[in-house]
């Protein structure tokens, strides 16, 4: 490394844009971490709109998706950005039309194994803090088997397999790259 520069990096071109980007897809599919990492590669600000609604148990889930509809059209006056929405937000019709139409919208998709792993470490759903294994399993099956159509609704797809973030967050950019060029 000489002054600052990885010269043995492959330099990856980054895409001027011209609207926000949104990460959606189920919980634990990496949404937050490669949103950081995206909005920081970008030199834009990273917003996390499930992490500012933490009252969905108290309030129920159609205060939650209002709730957040507000909170996705606030951060969108904000300009170029990256957005993290919760994993049942693009299931909203509203949130996903208003998405779709002002955001470069990104489904981070991840495989069962995947997903079930980084869930059950969690305590955000009751579904998923029972000791049945069988009930989290169904769940999650239930879940995918609901979503996986709106979420392939997003303008782009992509993959996460399991690969470090540095490498998500690559292909990430290369896809918006290749729509943002066209």
């Amino acid at each position: 490394m000489k002054h600052g520069v990885n010269y043995g990096a492959k330099m990856r071109r980054i895409p001027r844009l011209t609207k926000p980007i949104s990460l959606i897809g189920m919980m634990g599919s990496g949404k937050s971490t490669v949103g950081k990492l995206l909005a920081k590669r970008l030199g834009v600000d990273f917003y996390d709109s499930d992490r500012v609604i933490e009252i969905r148990d108290e309030k129920g889930q159609q205060y939650v998706a209002q709730r957040e509809r507000e909170i996705i059209s606030e951060v969108l006056t904000y300009g170029k950005a990256v957005l993290s929405t919760g994993g049942n937000s693009f299931i909203d019709r509203g949130i996903r039309e208003l998405l779709l139409r002002n955001t470069y919208v990104i489904w981070l998709r991840a495989d069962f194994n995947t997903l079930y792993k980084r869930i059950s470490r969690r305590d955000t759903r009751y579904e998923f803090n029972l000791d049945d294994a069988d009930i989290k399993v169904r769940t999650l099956e239930n879940m995918l088997k609901q979503r996986e159509h709106i979420y392939s609704m997003a303008h782009i797809t992509v993959d996460n397999l399991n690969q470090d973030v540095e490498s998500l967050v690559n292909l990430v950019l290369d896809k918006i790259i290749a729509i943002a060029s066209h």
